[in-house]
Order: C-alpha cells, then sequence, then structure tokens
C-alpha cells in the first residue's frame, strides 16, 4: 500500500492562540534596508554567508529559528559556512561534521555520535535537519550541492525540533535565491576515477520580485575498492516578493545515488589484520595477512537510493514586530538493495586454511513523510523586560513500507537443495581488492516485511527575555507532542504494535554577558527530549513496545568573541539518557544442525554521557584563518558501567588556511586539516550456542588532509579556481561499523582535483 497526502490539518486556525497581547515599535533588523543579495530574505530570520568574515559566524538561525547572535542563545553552537564547505571540497555530511571535535561517524551513511550518545540509529543522536525538518535516516549520504551552511547544535533540541536527537542536530540551510546574478561550475576527478560536474546558477527573473537558483550535480566512476558508483541532483529554488512584506520561497531536492553494497571483513580471534589457523587451540598455528580492502560482495551488487525533498517557506511581516512563517515539507526515499554479505561468525578452520560463509539480502523500502508547520515570530516588552519569542505548530505524518528478502542461513549439509556457497576463504582475504568473486545465485526467501505509520501533532513556544539589557538574557521553552506509531508485520503478526503518546518537553537557559562589549559570555542550560522506541520487547512470548527513550542535559560555558577576529567556547555537558534500546544478534543452531540468526531487542538502564569541548576560531591575518577544538568524552552504559561503543574518549579536529593577497603569487592557497580520534569500544555481538569472539580494541581515527589551490581571473567577471586536495595522506587505517566478529574500512589515501569557474 502506497503513502498518501493527508488533508491539512487546523494548524492555521489554532495559530491565533499564541498571538501575543502587546507588541513595541522598537526597531528591528528586519526594517533595515537589505543589501541587494538579501532582498528576498528577512533579516530577522534568515543568516547568510554574506556577513561571514572567515570561518567566523557570528550569528545563527538553527537554535532558535530566528537570526541571533550565537553568544545570545545559552547553548554550543558549531558554524561551518560556506567558505569553510568550499576549501575542504566537502562533499558529504561526514567531510564536515568530523571537524567538529564532538562528532564521530560510525557508518558511510550519515551515522553520527555527538557528545558520546549514538552509535545505534534508534538513538537519534547526530540527527540531520534539512531547513529545519528531519530528514528520512537510512542508506546513502544526504548532498551538500544545494547545501550553504551546516549548524551543529549540541545536546537535546526538542522543543524546536521536537523528538529525538539526545546527542545534537546537524541542521543543513540550503542556498536561496538572491538578485545577484551568477553562475558557479565545477568540475572534479579523483584518484579512483570518480568524475563530476557541480552547476550552481542564480539569477533574477524580475529585479527584486522574482529569482531561481538552480544546483545540479552528475558524476560517475568508481570507489576507492573498485566498484561502481554514481549521483545525480537535481535542485531548484525559487524566491518571490509578493509584496513588500510578504516572502515565497520554494525548493526542490532531486537525489539519486548509485553505491557498491556492504564491504565488510571478518575478524577472528580479535585480530583485525590477521587470521590464525589452527585445528588444536594450543597449537602456534599459522599466522595470514588479511587485506582489509578485500571486497567480498558480488560485481553486481548495488544500493540505489531515491531520495525527493520538497520546501515551501511562506513569511509575512505584520509590522517590523511580528512575523508570520508558514512552512511545508514533503519528503519521499525508496531504496533498492542487493547484496551479499559475510556471515562472519561461521567460520571453517583447518591447519592452513579458514573459510567464512556469505548470504545474499535484498532490502526494498519506499517511505514518505508530510510536515507541516506555522509559526509565529514577536518581539514586545512586558514590564520592562523584552521578549523575542517563536510560537507554532507543527504536524507530521510518515509511512514506511519494508521488505527484507535473505537466503537461509545454513551450510551445504544442513540444506542441500541451495547448493554450495562459494566460501570466501583466505586466498580470497588476502588477494587484491578488486578481485571478484564467481557469482552465485542465491535463493531468498521473506525475512522482514512491515508498514510503519506515524502521526504527529505538536505545540511549542520558545522565548528570548532579556533580563537585562545586553547583559542577561533568559531563554525558555515548552512543547506539547501528541504520537501514534503502528507498525504491522506481514512476517510475524504477533510483533504488531500500537504506540500512542503524549508528552511534554522542555528547555531553560541563562546567558550573561560578563563584559559590556558582550566579548566575555557564560551560559548555563537545561533541556529535556524524549523520542517513542520503533522495537519490540521479543522474549519469545509476547511482543510489546519498549518503553520510549528519555534524555536530560545540563551544560555550562563560556564564549568569547573579539570583533570578527577570534571566537572561542568552553562547555562542560551532563546527558542522562533512560531506556536506551540495545540490539544483539542471537546466534543458534537447530535440532537439523544447521544454523540460525535473529535480531532481538532489549532496554538498558541508560547511558551516562559527561564531557567538555573547547573549539575556536581564528582571523590571525588578512592571510591565515585557523579553526580547531578539542572533546573529552566519557559514556557509560548504566547497566555494566562499561563505555558506550563508537564514543571516543579524547577527539581533536583542526583546520588552517594560508592564502597569498599579494605580489606575483597572489590567489595560492594552502590548507591543511587535521582529525583525530582515540581508540573506541566496538559494538557487541553477543551468540547463543556457538562461541563468543573476543572484544578488540579499534584503532584510533587519524586523517591529514592537505590541500592547495590557486584562484585567478581572466576578465573582470570571470574568476577561475585550480584546487588539489589530498585526502588520508598518511594511508591510516580507519575503520567503519566496528563488532566483535566483523568491520568496514574506511577510504584510504586519495586525492580530488577540481577546476572551477565562477561568472
Amino acid at each position: 500500500m502506497k503513502p498518501h497526502f493527508l488533508h491539512f490539518p487546523p494548524t492555521l486556525a489554532l495559530l491565533v492562540c499564541f498571538l501575543p497581547t502587546a507588541w513595541s515599535q522598537q526597531t528591528t533588523a528586519s526594517g533595515t534596508t537589505a543589501p541587494d543579495e538579501e532582498v528576498f530574505q528577512m533579516q530577522a530570520l534568515d543568516v547568510t554567508s554574506s556577513r561571514d568574515v572567515g570561518y567566523i559566524s557570528q550569528n545563527a538561525e538553527s537554535a532558535t529559528r530566528m537570526n541571533v547572535p550565537i553568544a545570545d542563545v545559552p547553548q554550543s553552537i558549531l558554524v561551518f559556512n560556506q567558505e569553510f564547505l568550499q576549501d575542504i571540497m566537502a562533499e558529504s555530511i561526514e567531510d564536515v561534521a568530523m571537524y567538529d571535535p564532538t562528532v564521530n561517524a560510525y557508518s558511510d551513511n550519515d551515522d553520527f555520535t555527538m557528545r558520546g550518545i549514538g552509535g545505534n540509529a534508534r538513538l537519534r543522536s547526530g540527527a540531520n535537519y534539512f531547513n529545519g525538518f528531519e530528514q528520512i535516516p537510512g542508506l546513502g549520504s544526504q548532498t551538500l550541492v544545494n547545501t550553504e551552511r551546516v549548524e551543529m547544535l549540541k545536546g537535546p533540541n526538542a522543543v524546536l525540533y521536537g523528538t529525538g536527537a539526545f546527542g545534537g542536530t546537524i541542521n543543513r540551510v540550503s542556498k536561496k535565491p538572491t538578485s545577484r546574478k551568477f553562475t558557479r561550475v565545477t568540475a572534479g576527478l579523483d584518484s579512483e576515477g570518480y568524475y563530476s560536474v557541480a552547476v550552481d546558477d542564480n539569477s533574477p527573473v524580475v529585479p527584486r520580485k522574482y529569482a531561481y537558483r538552480i544546483n545540479a550535480m552528475w558524476g560517475d566512476g568508481e570507489t576507492w575498492y573498485g566498484m561502481q558508483r554514481n549521483s545525480v541532483v537535481f535542485a531548484p529554488g525559487i524566491s518571490w516578493n509578493i509584496t513588500p512584506r510578504t516572502i515565497l520561497m520554494v525548493e526542490y531536492t532531486f537525489q539519486k545515488q548509485k553505491q557498491p553494497a556492504n564491504w565488510e571483513f571478518p575478524v577472528w580471534g580479535g585480530d583485525i589484520l590477521n587470521i590464525v589457523t589452527r585445528i588444536d587451540p594450543s597449537d602456534v598455528g599459522i599466522r595470514h595477512r588479511v587485506n582489509p580492502r578485500r571486497y567480498l560482495a558480488e560485481p553486481g551488487d548495488f544500493r540505489n537510493v531515491y531520495r525527493n525533498i520538497f520546501y515551501a517557506d511562506f513569511r509575512h511581516e505584520f509590522s517590523r514586530n511580528l512575523i508570520f512563517r508558514a512552512m511545508a515539507n514533503a519528503e519521499s526515499r525508496k531504496i533498492e538493495s542487493k547484496e551479499t554479505l559475510i556471515e562472519s561468525w561461521i567460520v571453517t578452520m583447518t591447519e592452513d586454511d579458514a573459510w567464512v560463509r556469505r548470504y545474499f539480502r535484498q532490502n526494498d523500502s519506499d517511505c514518505l513523510n508530510y510536515r507541516l508547520r506555522g509559526e509565529l515570530i514577536a518581539q514586545f516588552p512586558t514590564f520592562g523586560l523584552g521578549h523575542k519569542m517563536v510560537s507554532g505548530l507543527g504536524w507530521d505524518k510518515g509511512r514506511w513500507d519494508y521488505l527484507q528478502l535473505r537466503s537461509l542461513n545454513s551450510d551445504q549439509t544442513a540444506n542441500p537443495e541451495m547448493g554450495l556457497y562459494p566460501f570466501p576463504s583466505i586466498s580470497m582475504l588476502t588477494g587484491e581488492r578488486r578481485r571478484t568473486i564467481p557469482e552465485v545465485n542465491f535463493q531468498a526467501q521473506p525475512f522482514t516485511d512491515y508498514t510503519q505509520d506515524m502521526d504527529s501533532l505538536s505545540a511549542y513556544a520558545s522565548d528570548l527575555i532579556t533580563l537585562v539589557p545586553d547583559r542577561l538574557i533568559l531563554q525558555a521553552g515548552l512543547r506539547y507532542i501528541t504520537f501514534k506509531q503502528t507498525r504491522d508485520y506481514a512476517t510475524s503478526p504477533e510483533d504488531n504494535y500500537t504506540i500512542t503518546e503524549d508528552k511534554f518537553t522542555h528547555s531553560v537557559g541563562l546567558v550573561w554577558h560578563l563584559t559590556k562589549n558582550r566579548a566575555w559570555t557564560l551560559y548555563a542550560n537545561h533541556c529535556f527530549t524524549y523520542k517513542p522506541n520503533s522495537q519490540v520487547d521479543d522474549d519469545g512470548e509476547e511482543s510489546d513496545p519498549l518503553d520510549s527513550m528519555t534524555a536530560d542535559q545540563n551544560e555550562i560555558g563560556l564564549k568569547y568573541v573579539y570583533k570578527d577576529k577570534f571566537s572561542a567556547l568552553l562547555s562542560y555537558y551532563d546527558i542522562n539518557q533512560k531506556n536506551t534500546p540495545e540490539s544483539y544478534i542471537e546466534y543458534a543452531v537447530n535440532p537439523d544442525g544447521s544454523n540460525i540468526s535473529r535480531t532481538r531487542w532489549g532496554l538498558i538502564k541508560g547511558l551516562r554521557s559527561r564531557g567538555a569541548e573547547m573549539n575556536f576560531q581564528w582571523n590571525a591575518s588578512e592571510e591565515l584563518s585557523l579553526f580547531g577544538g578539542y572533546g573529552y568524552n566519557h559514556c557509560v552504559n548504566e547497566d555494566t558501567g562499561a563505555r558506550h561503543y563508537y564514543a571516543p574518549m579524547h577527539s581533536f579536529s583542526a583546520f588552517g588556511r594560508y592564502g597569498i593577497r599579494r605580489g606575483a603569487l597572489k590567489g595560492l592557497s594552502f590548507n591543511l586539516g587535521f582529525i583525530w580520534r582515540s581508540s573506541t569500544v566496538l559494538q557487541y555481538q553477543a551468540s547463543t550456542a556457538l562461541a563468543d569472539r573476543p572484544m578488540w580494541s579499534v584503532p584510533s581515527y587519524q586523517s591529514i588532509n592537505a590541500g592547495v589551490s590557486y584562484g585567478f581571473r581572466t576578465s573582470r567577471k570571470v574568476r577561475w579556481s585550480v584546487a588539489f586536495k589530498l585526502s588520508n595522506a598518511t594511508d591510516h587505517l580507519n575503520f567503519y561499523n566496528t563488532y566483535n566478529t566483523r568491520a568496514s574500512l574506511q577510504a584510504p589515501r586519495t586525492w580530488t582535483l577540481s577546476l572551477v569557474s565562477s561568472f
């Protein structure tokens, strides 16, 4: 059954409940004359990169949904602006987010831990948002082609962003049409033969009335392990100044990704790079060096991901101090996946060789979400206090259709009718990465087949209250959420369930500008959020939905800003997450001798994540810009006291650029980036009736990225730039998805060359 559009609820009619009783006639930023490039924006709401200096962005819109100085927000916020995105030649969210020392990527599907929380998609940590709307998680990485800036909001953000996002929120702000005509064309080529062309074209149709902007990209080539990948993005947008006080913006994004399937490799004996073959455990055995860049799937395996995102934003300014805003978002995501995976927990061992079995998996999913939001943004005084308030209603409707087929977990003796599996042996595990395994046809059976429906309605308000002008600001927010989720399993009707809940979330914070010039700022906050669990507790008798997750955070921090030259932040946080879902794979042996596996879910008491972070941005001179940060985190499982997986205790990120502005070498620029994460704990896969695999320590992550570029003009209007980037320059072995039985390797040393023309 396909998703269908539901009728718009009476959101706008209910907005009158949030009308402020009075508002002043004080001057606001929206009342000033906008620069030509900002004519299609409202300065009270929108932050533009044109006001940034180097990598320093002093304002952000994600935290309050208003254009507010970061110093006035009682929260840790990190902004990666367009200049930074271009300098690092970012292709994915991971390329950007890993420069935040509180973030760690654990897959290539935009999965992150933030402030130690995460490591499992159900934890909703490091949640991805686009223009303030949550995007459907899953396979594939979302495009940056039409992204102007990436704003990182630390800690729970449920008041304005709804449920979840315990560790933080990653919000991408799209490129908006402007009144300035320009075109930017980028051609790229990397060391694996992947080439791409991207276009960013902006033009006013009627000056100061209509404008369009089109971002598009096409790429095709191979991955670092020799499999084909390609990508297509088409993202047009229009802006219409209906009246001097009324603006409508409409955007659409189409993204298609064809990427290789799973490239995991098995891990035996807790040694990620070696296999020791022996019959008697007391024997020394024979040590075989494994090539972790060996591809063990079929040449024809693939994952196709299709996304369609519609976004509309209507604003009307009743006065300088009262703005109505209505936003709509519709997103569809379709996945077609066929892949062959290693069954790494089953090993056949001889004196001088070893085999690991494989199985076939087909994943097909079709998801569609609708989201509506209506808001009032008001500035007004009450009893001598100044208010900047956002209040509104939100409505979400979603439907997921999911089907997984997979071959039986059995060997040739248990199910002869299925034929022989082509076991990858040591000769294949130690061979060249492009060596292929003979194709085989797997017979598949339905493994998981379900439909999930979700409805949510919420009302919220957040207020920045000026207690003492330019000195003391109080932030307070409250959100009420009603939530209903139904899941129907075709393969296991006994697991069907319906969740109906309602909940309040809140946040409160205080900002104290210690000096009159607002250079030094002390802040503190407390916030609470929740997320319904989408899994069931299967004890073999009756399946019940797991209790909802909750989390609260306490944070204190110090900010320093010196004009547009230097900014820094130091903060301490304590996050307490309850009812944390944990998945484990139960392995067993049937009476007939065949092996089976099943994913089960349960709750742990929770996660306790405490830590500190420091970051800075420094325009040291006209030529030199520096950015960096350090994070300390100690996140533990409250049931066991053990560290949480995928959460490094120490993290460091830094980036610097030196550009020559004068003389014969004018236009030449050098940059250097360094990302380091300390060793992490891996996710453990338990087993039943089979010997457990030992734990092993995930090596530290290290990536040194160096770049050089040269910009020049061929005319007054045409500018060119040639750039070269060397990623992971030391060819360090970095890992994704680490378990005690298997792991995935990240990209080795690669280079990228780009040619950019702007006119």
